[in-house]
């Protein structure tokens, strides 16, 4: 009997976690589909044996957001990130990381156009940057 009871509340504790983290709407497998994670954070888009692939859209709970190419959960093809102070990158990623070419508009107006490696610019000279009289840091 006692098994039971702790079998029992296992259950009911496991459906309640489950709960939280949810496909809310459409096919969040193997179609176009809305998922809801339990930290608050919010998917939509095309879903591919349970992971996201393809276009889609993800809403992070701190404001920031992401529109694009996804490959195995991961930012990989073109894409725009959105950060929540206004900061906006578009261009190429590969393994959630800036990859390639792109522009970083910072909320200030300067805006840097070029290359990236790693999530990092490659170079970043005067010419690179406009409207801007101290070089701006990517992200902040």
């Amino acid at each position: 009997m006692k098994k039971l009871t702790y079998l029992t509340l296992f259950l009911f504790g496991t459906l309640g976690f489950n709960a939280q983290a949810q496909c809310v709407k459409g096919n969040c497998y193997n179609g176009k589909g809305t998922y809801a994670y339990s930290n608050g954070d919010k998917y939509v888009g095309q879903w591919k044996e349970g992971q996201m692939n393809g276009t889609g859209s993800y809403e992070f709970t701190n404001g920031d957001r992401y529109t694009g190419d996804f490959h195995v959960n991961k930012r990989d093809g073109t894409g725009t990130y959105v950060w929540a102070n206004k900061n906006r990158y578009t261009g190429e990623w590969k393994m959630n990381k800036r990859e390639g070419h792109g522009v970083f508009q910072w909320s200030s107006s300067a805006t840097y156009n070029g290359f990236w490696l790693q999530d990092q610019i490659i170079d970043m000279d005067v010419s690179t940057v406009v409207d801007c009289e101290t070089r701006p840091v990517p992200g902040k």
